[in-house]
């Protein structure tokens, strides 16, 4: 299996993790607006054709695994924010190197909800 084979392989891999962390997330404000966002990310990523040496893939493995790395721990921080008492007010998390930014205050003594912020 040559390089490419194993990128879109990888690739795909990616595409299902992201997939079983949704399907977990469910619930979670604003999860199913971030796993669209990461799923777009991915796609954006599938193909790997300009690459010409192995630090190409390794950049691009890097890049897919940091996309789904990065949607665990945001619906993780939000799933908290909500659900944990005593917690401080929630912080605003900058989301894709500041295109928009996510907060779920805490629901603990008040319904959910949840603020989505375009820059």
């Amino acid at each position: 299996m040559g390089l490419h084979e194993k990128y879109r392989c990888y690739y795909q891999g990616s595409k299902e993790a992201l997939s079983l962390l949704e399907r977990d997330r469910r619930g979670i404000p604003l999860a199913k607006l971030l796993a669209t966002r990461a799923r777009t990310a991915l796609d954006m990523r599938s193909s790997i054709n300009y690459a010409d040496d192995s630090r190409d893939f390794a950049d691009g493995y890097a890049a897919l695994a940091g996309i789904v790395a990065d949607y665990a721990r945001l619906c993780g921080e939000l799933h908290a924010d909500v659900t944990q008492a005593g917690r401080p007010e929630p912080p605003w998390r900058v989301v894709e190197r500041g295109r928009f930014a996510v907060r779920a205050p805490s629901t603990v003594r008040r319904p959910a909800s949840a603020t989505l912020v375009r820059a």
